[in-house]
């Protein structure tokens, strides 16, 4: 399987918002935010 980089092995995430939806409203471009993948998810 090739990996698309950056590569983040694990179940966390964080990055900034780039982009947000015209409902979306929790969050604004340019937030920071964290977040973890449950594998027992879905």
């Amino acid at each position: 399987m090739e990996a698309r980089f950056p590569l983040i092995p694990g179940w966390e995430v964080a990055g900034v918002i780039e982009a947000r939806g015209f409902d979306a409203t929790e969050f604004e471009v340019g937030d920071e935010v964290v977040g973890y993948i449950n594998k027992d998810w879905g």
